[in-house]
């Protein structure tokens, strides 16, 4: 009697669309560029930045202000899983960079557009459109395509552009502002996007084709799941919760960071300092994310993941600015790590077949968590007079994500690969 063994591949790449590791490299280097200078990346780290100076200039409400992020993540929310169907069927290199340059000509486009709160709206509306294609979600992947065994580093390291700019992106935007005023720090971001545009589009590649039906892997019985069948289970409506709380509880805090430090008496040069804390945090919290995930085949791991999130906006509740470091280190790890998260979780139990539109469905409900976050607390802040409240709640939700992560059940892959072994044991 023999035994089938079920093996992952030894090399890491497993298309044809990467026929080396060098040229998958060079993908992981161009979705880490995109995801650096993409419009979830530019205008998430440098919207407190931008509260703050219309604030100061027009006097607007800043839960009015708040309500342009609103529309962004709206359109994220609503727009995630169909740009996924359009990164499924087509090339996302062209989606991505096309994409990249139309949001770096409406980021530029802004101060000639803006002259009251409610065009401020609009404007963040058309920027959520024009930046779709500039999500993880497309730029991703031809990672998910290029990588098995080593999957969840390489979306990671992809990941930690959105950190990168995180860290670099709110010191250039106070910079530029601090100059000429909020529209010079618009002009700058739109300039930063369309000179990134062409690199990208040289070390993302050809396009990636399918998966061949006869790669061997785990997952090749899983990349025949269809979305309807998919949206079907238990789990896929598990992890859409974790991603709505997990970006409720990342968006109001990340967004009225440099606020609430504002409001603790920090210059605003000061604030953007500390809240570029973020972008390295994040990084960090990737790169460990994608190291764990790879390394444990469980999701229990995403538990104490998220968990320090939940302890750091739990600590920023109850800011003491001695320890305002850790606590905003620890927000930033949150924000590195829940995305890889989604997208890994989304290619273990589902497989490849439509992972972009399953992915683009769990950032979409990120997103719209994200949508009523920034509202929220700064609705709280604007009737308590303090950002206690909006904080403690933003730290409650991600704390349900966490243990929600331990009830979503093994991976479909090693069910798979256990029924197999099972099988062949009775043959």
């Amino acid at each position: 009697m023999s035994r089938i063994k079920t093996m992952r591949p030894r090399a890491d790449v497993t298309t044809p669309g990467a026929e080396s590791r060098r040229d998958a490299a060079r993908m992981v280097a161009g979705a880490m560029l995109g995801n650096m200078v993409g419009a979830n990346t530019v205008l998430t780290f440098t919207f407190g930045i931008f509260i703050s100076s219309f604030h100061a200039s027009y006097g607007w409400a800043r839960a009015d202000i708040a309500l342009a992020m609103t529309c962004f993540t709206v359109v994220a929310f609503l727009g995630s899983s169909l740009i996924g169907r359009a990164a499924d069927a087509y090339d996302p290199r062209r989606l991505a960079v096309a994409s990249l340059v139309a949001f770096g000509v409406g980021l530029m486009s802004v101060p000639l557009f803006v002259r009251n709160v409610q065009s401020l709206w609009v404007a963040y509306f058309c920027l959520a459109i024009l930046g779709l294609g500039t999500s993880p979600v497309v730029l991703n992947r031809p990672l998910i395509m290029a990588y098995s065994r080593r999957r969840g580093l390489a979306i990671a390291l992809a990941l930690t552009g959105s950190g990168l700019g995180g860290f670099v992106l709110p010191q250039l935007t106070s910079a530029f502002v601090d100059r000429g005023g909020w529209r010079y720090g618009f002009t700058a971001l739109g300039c930063l996007a369309v000179i990134a545009a062409p690199l990208i589009w040289m070390l993302l590649g050809r396009r990636v084709p399918p998966p061949l039906p006869t790669a061997v892997s785990p997952l090749t019985a899983d990349a025949r799941l269809r979305f309807r069948d998919i949206c079907r289970s238990r789990v896929f409506w598990t992890l859409s919760i974790i991603a709505l709380f997990g970006g409720l509880g990342m968006s109001g805090p990340a967004a009225h960071l440099i606020p609430l430090l504002g409001d603790e008496g920090i210059g605003p040069r000061d604030a953007a300092r500390l809240a570029s804390i973020i972008g390295i945090a994040s990084v960090i919290g990737r790169l460990l994310t994608g190291v764990v995930l790879d390394r444990f085949e469980t999701p229990l791991s995403g538990a104490p993941l998220l968990a320090l999130g939940a302890i750091g906006v739990g600590l920023l509740s109850r800011l003491d600015i001695s320890g305002a470091a850790v606590a905003i280190a620890l927000l930033g790890f949150v924000i590195g790590a829940e995305i890889a998260i989604l997208a890994y979780y989304s290619s273990r139990y589902f497989g490849l077949r439509a992972h972009a539109t399953i992915f683009g469905w769990m950032y979409g409900a990120v997103a719209f968590g994200s949508a009523i976050g920034p509202v929220l607390v700064g609705a709280l802040r604007d009737r308590q007079g303090d950002y206690g409240l909006g904080f403690a709640l933003s730290a409650l939700a991600l704390a349900i994500s966490s243990l929600l992560c331990l009830f979503l059940g093994p991976y479909r892959d090693a069910v798979d690969a256990e029924t197999q072994r099972r099988g062949s044991s009775d043959a």
